[in-house]
């Protein structure tokens, strides 16, 4: 777990330095902009991800999976990996623009009635696509040569500063909207291009079509796993961004951005997620090739105390604080405030039962998997628009909350069957119990003040001196005692260690 900790460390310094520049884009942006063209940008990244998901084919997972084979098997430029990924996924974006086209009728009869802007800037999505599409692609090789760090910080912070200097931009009035959201829509064409120039001075870049003996013995099973894992992870392209794309089109477009906005506030939970993915993946990888059952249980368990600790912290900042920071926005996006603590709690859940996707997705099981999240998906697709036809706003989280409590208890039954690996001990009891008593100390024992930025400091500093100490205290954590420790070094608080 060095290498995981380490990584996973620096990259959510940068990671957080995005969120936070990202709070600040989306509390300055809904300012500038009518509802209906905040919401306008949070459908076009929503529609455009999504996208470029469905057109990467599987390919990105089959990085991951099979890059290690060809780190020990190929020379770098007989490594033609990179090459007929990018091939497949180049061919899934011309399919993609082609049923868009094809079926563009159907776009505007579910959209021109609630939000005509959004096909009126429909064209938009291509650019948009692609170029996530393009940094997605090279971000999992830089995954694979451990460059997680740089892969991190292009895209949270340096996707998040581009659109901060537009937003100036559009506020200065030196652009139109028109001009913004075209400029907004090839923001990762801007850290596609610094990607690509890292890896090719890394000599991580290279193309090749030249098939080679690593592909020449893989191809059938790579083809099959791609074909599986693709399938399987539509379930978390869908979970993430159908939301946004049901609330503009059956709603309107300003109630997709009220949610856009408390999507992100609870999304912060999983900044350490996301850096320890990024981190852990090529070593997970690696283990199951090796075979090595005990490096992975390990990664399992630390990975779940570690990300639960982590997740309760962050949730119980943000809702000791949720009144202040609703304070922020106009009064209509407070409407979104439960919608906060219920993807919050989906979130922690997510959390709490560690790296199980990425554990399954390189395992053996990888088809099993598939076929549990086909599964779930159609559950999803309807219980989520029940709720969003019945409840609106608030339907979605329900049906964030609902899909995920089932969709992890799968994962967390499939490990443990074929397995024998499960990521909960008693600790996991004494983490939530300690989470609790900090925030109810916080929240119902310190008395409040007027001051919003005084009475959010000391309660959060109060959780935070509790949570910590009981954490430390009880050792509940390998990780972030072994954090603890290294930053006492480091101050020189504490020598011997």
């Amino acid at each position: 777990m060095g290498i995981v900790r380490k990584q996973s460390i620096r990259s959510s310094v940068f990671i957080y330095l995005g969120f936070a520049l990202g709070a600040f884009n989306f509390w300055l942006l809904p300012k500038i902009l009518t509802g209906e063209e905040f919401g306008l940008v949070r459908v076009l990244i929503s529609v455009s991800t999504l996208l470029a998901g469905l057109c990467s084919l599987g390919t990105q997972p089959l990085i991951t999976r099979f890059y290690p084979y060809y780190l020990s098997y190929e020379k770098k430029k007989k490594n033609d990996l990179l090459g007929w990924t990018l091939l497949v996924s180049l061919a899934g974006f011309g399919i993609m623009a082609l049923l868009t086209i094809l079926f563009r009728d159907l776009i505007v009869r579910k959209f021109e009635g609630n939000s005509p802007l959004f096909i009126h800037y429909f064209y938009l999505i291509y650019p948009f696509t692609l170029f996530i599409l393009l940094y997605s692609l090279y971000e999992r090789i830089a995954w694979s040569r451990q460059f997680t760090v740089t892969s991190n910080f292009l895209r949270e912070t340096g996707v998040r500063l581009f659109t901060l200097i537009i937003i100036f931009f559009l506020w200065l009035q030196w652009f139109s909207f028109n001009q913004f959201i075209t400029w907004y829509s090839l923001q990762f064409g801007v850290v596609f291009i610094i990607i690509y120039i890292f890896l090719a001075y890394r000599q991580s870049a290279h193309f090749t079509l030249k098939i080679s003996r690593t592909t020449g013995h893989l191809y059938r099973q790579m083809i099959s796993y791609s074909g599986y894992i693709f399938g399987g992870s539509l379930f978390v392209l869908v979970e993430q961004f159908f939301n946004t794309i049901l609330l503009g089109s059956r709603v309107n477009l300003a109630t997709a951005g009220i949610f856009d906005i408390a999507n992100f506030i609870a999304t912060f939970l999983l900044v350490p997620k996301r850096s320890m993915q990024a981190a852990a993946s090529a070593t997970i990888a690696t283990a199951w090739k090796d075979n090595d059952l005990g490096r992975i249980e390990r990664v399992y368990k630390k990975s779940a105390a570690t990300l639960l600790i982590t997740g309760l912290f962050i949730l119980g900042l943000i809702w000791l604080n949720i009144d202040h920071i609703f304070d922020l926005y106009k009064p209509e996006y407070r409407s979104g405030k439960y919608v906060v603590l219920l993807i919050g709690l989906a979130n922690l859940v997510d959390l709490g039962t560690g790296l199980n996707y990425d554990i399954l997705v390189n395992s053996r099981l990888w088809k099993i998997h598939f076929f549990i999240s086909l599964a779930l998906t159609a559950f999803f697709l309807p219980v989520t628009y029940f709720f969003v036809r019945a409840y609106g706003l608030m339907g979605s989280a329900y049906g964030i909350l609902v899909s995920l409590i089932v969709y992890n208890l799968a994962r967390y039954i499939l490990i443990w069957w074929k397995f024998r690996m499960q990521p909960f001990s008693v600790k996991t009891i004494w983490i939530l119990l300690t989470a609790i008593i900090a925030y109810a100390v916080s929240a119902y024992i310190i008395p409040s003040f007027r001051d919003i930025f005084v009475d959010g400091a000391v309660k959060s500093f109060v959780f935070f001196i509790l949570f910590a100490a009981g954490v430390l205290g009880g050792k509940l954590s390998e990780d972030v005692t072994e954090l603890y420790r290294m930053t006492l070094m480091r101050l020189k608080l504490k020598k011997g260690i």
